[in-house]
């Protein structure tokens, strides 16, 4: 996940963006240490405004690609590709946040940071 938000030098930007030291989160990365509740939800928080930047500038290139076809059925074909991911993405969503018991990671789960 730290490369996902940060690139290769992600400890050291991870630490610079929470305000900790990089000695703690090298202990978080090898699980020597556990993440707080606080700043598991500020991590939590970088994840999605991060997710989002990406997610803008993914549909940003696509609406740009799309439009500058200049060939009708290759720009409906285009469409209805993205209308078939997204209908996946709602069926996963949608299970996801109708199963029961809600989805959780085991306590003794180790977060792989790297």
């Amino acid at each position: 996940m730290g490369r996902y938000l940060f690139g290769t030098r992600w400890q050291t930007a991870l630490s610079q963006r929470l305000g900790v030291s990089r000695e703690l989160v090298g202990y978080w990365a090898r699980s020597e240490r556990p993440v707080s509740q606080r700043y598991s939800a500020q991590l939590a928080e970088i994840v999605g405004q991060q997710h989002e930047r990406r997610a803008r500038r993914e549909r940003s290139t696509y609406e740009a690609m799309i439009e500058s076809l200049s060939s009708d059925s290759a720009r409906t074909l285009m469409l209805a590709m993205l209308a078939a991911e997204i209908e996946v993405r709602v069926s996963v969503i949608t299970r996801l946040a109708t199963s029961s018991p809600p989805l959780r990671p085991a306590a003794s789960a180790r977060i792989d940071y790297g």
